[in-house]
């Protein structure tokens, strides 16, 4: 059986391409072809699509490409009916749409892509003229019709096909063909469940703490008001923290250098200017510590600029709550697959070691080892670990002062303090243990539940 995936979405080419290896790997006898569309092959809309107007372009692709197979079109913009996806069972095509998937639902897009091609391509060899062959309400079968959106969730966390579903399938197809799509359908499940790790996904468990908390918010947090805030809060961290991790350096090399000089009440466009200014001052001195990052640091500052981003931020976050919802789904949409770009480009940068100090002592077999706990991962149960370390003489009290937060170098040969920026104190408001970056003045942000709250580091 031959299939053609066309692609109507550069955005999701690489992701699709990929999705497709797999599952034809995964099975031997549906074989699924990958194409781009062709120029001109394109949908003239800015917001929503018209369904015919898609389907017209699949058949005129038919007839030019002389396809005589199956064909499912990807596009990346809604629908006007809102669906996630339609089938002309007779003329053997199909659509889909990714618009809005980060919004509807907490699974990666690969999980979703599966299926939906699995399926799409099951009603086309099914032949039915309509859709009473839909589950309403949702039952977790991949028929399932899926009013409310996200019910769609449960479908690919189950990759089941209902006794009903499975006896009019074994009409129409034989028990191999059969086998393949149960195949597929559970390749949907595997994505889902990271047993299949998507080729583009960003490591969070690794990333350290104040970078890895936003993300596990934004993924699972459904609402797009909150969705959207987080986005941005996830941005302002990012940079916040980049910052701070560059200007620890700078004040071990230049005397009396401080983060705070002329930032009592910083903007995130200042946040931005002492990035650019910290990057600049670090590469001229070749400085060893970060001169691995300094590519991945500029072209992340260039994208900031390129695309304006602090505006983003400083034109929304007063009103973004009065914003009609379609509107704020479609700037969130705009906006996220920048945002994520930088904080994927700067993967490896905020992939380091951070570390709580708890003690240094020495052991006769494995020599110098530092008692710490391991600050990566978005777990606010911080792991506490014992790390052999090389201290450098002239900064081991860091090493014996304990609750001092450390970043490593990548090959744990130095350290940088990012103390007083970046603390882990008793949150006044809640009186729980927490890590605290600093907001403005003295005044501090809790990275997990998002109190303000002033402290005393001295």
């Amino acid at each position: 059986m031959e299939v053609t995936i066309i692609i109507f979405s550069m955005n999701s080419k690489k992701r699709v391409k990929e999705v497709l290896q797999r599952m034809n790997n995964i099975q031997g006898k549906i074989k699924f072809h990958f194409t781009i569309s062709p120029n001109g092959a394109s949908v003239n809309s800015t917001e929503n699509i018209e369904i015919d107007d898609a389907f017209k372009i699949i058949e005129t692709l038919r007839g030019q490409r002389k396809y005589n197979h199956h064909l499912i079109g990807i596009f990346d913009k809604p629908f006007v009916n809102n669906w996630f996806s339609i089938t002309q069972h007779k003329l053997k095509d199909s659509i889909i749409t990714t618009a809005g998937w980060e919004i509807l639902s907490h699974l990666n897009i690969e999980s979703y892509l599966v299926l939906e091609i699995a399926a799409n391509l099951l009603e086309q060899i099914m032949e039915l003229e309509d859709y009473e062959f839909t589950h309403e309400p949702p039952i977790g079968c991949i028929s399932d019709m899926c009013t409310y959106k996200t019910d769609i969730n449960l479908k690919i966390l189950t990759g089941y096909i209902c006794p009903i579903c499975s006896e009019r399938i074994e009409k129409k197809i034989n028990k191999k063909d059969f086998n393949a799509f149960k195949e597929l359908f559970n390749l949907a499940r595997e994505y889902a469940f990271y047993r299949v790790k998507p080729e583009k996904e960003i490591e969070s468990d690794i990333l350290i703490f104040p970078v890895s908390v936003y993300l596990r918010k934004l993924k699972s947090e459904p609402d797009i008001r909150e969705k959207f805030s987080l986005l941005l809060d996830l941005f302002d961290v990012s940079i916040r923290t980049a910052v701070i991790i560059l200007n620890a350096r700078l004040s071990e090399l230049i005397n009396e250098y401080q983060l705070t000089n002329g930032m009592n009440n910083p903007s995130l466009g200042d946040w931005v200017l002492k990035f650019h200014e910290a990057l600049n001052i670090l590469k001229s001195n070749d400085d060893k510590f970060f001169n691995k990052y300094f590519k991945s640091l500029e072209e992340a500052y260039k994208i900031l600029c390129d695309k304006n981003l602090v505006n983003v931020r400083n034109e929304t976050k007063g009103h973004a709550y009065t914003l009609p919802k379609e509107e704020l789904s479609n700037y969130f949409q705009n906006n996220q697959q920048h945002i994520i770009r930088i904080v994927k480009i700067l993967e490896s940068f905020f992939s380091l070691t951070l570390a709580k100090v708890t003690s240094l002592r020495y052991d006769r077999t494995r020599g110098n080892l530092l008692l710490c706990h391991c600050l990566n991962g978005s777990n606010p149960i911080f792991e506490r670990i014992e790390m052999p370390i090389t201290p450098q003489s002239n900064k081991i009290d860091i090493l014996n002062t304990e609750d001092e937060i450390i970043l490593f170098n990548d090959d744990k040969t130095d350290y940088i303090s990012l103390y007083p920026y970046l603390v882990h104190k008793t949150c006044p408001t809640c009186g729980q243990p927490r890590m605290l970056i600093i907001d403005y003045e003295d005044k501090y942000l809790d990275l997990q539940i998002g109190h303000r709250v002033r402290i005393d580091c001295c």
